[in-house]
């Protein structure tokens, strides 16, 4: 990593100030970072929810399910009405899940 030896004072309004720091914590990155980023053109997109990661197991589950029902119908060459019934609600969960961020 590169040594930091060199500093600019560097004036913002309340309204300026307040802006950067709403956006370096929507970004998940201290005010510093924040402008070095800006200033070398990486884009900066908002951190994601903490929620995610949990989101993103809950759905690996959920098409885990329907694949194993998938793999059933296949090997009958055929679907029971209530194996359509356990997809249907899986499906409708995945969409609560996505419908909550």
């Amino acid at each position: 990593m590169a040594k930091r030896n060199k500093a600019k004072v560097i004036r913002f309004t309340d309204e300026e100030w307040e802006h950067l720091n709403q956006e370096a914590i929507k970004a998940g990155v201290s005010k510093e970072r924040f402008i070095r980023d800006a200033i070398a053109g990486i884009e900066l997109t908002p951190k994601p929810p903490e929620e995610l990661a949990s989101l993103i197991k809950e759905l690996n589950a959920i098409g885990n399910n329907i694949n194993q029902i998938a793999r059933i119908a296949n090997s009958k060459h055929e679907i029971a009405q209530q194996e359509l019934a356990v997809i249907e609600c899986l499906v409708k969960q995945i969409w609560e899940k996505v419908l909550e961020l």
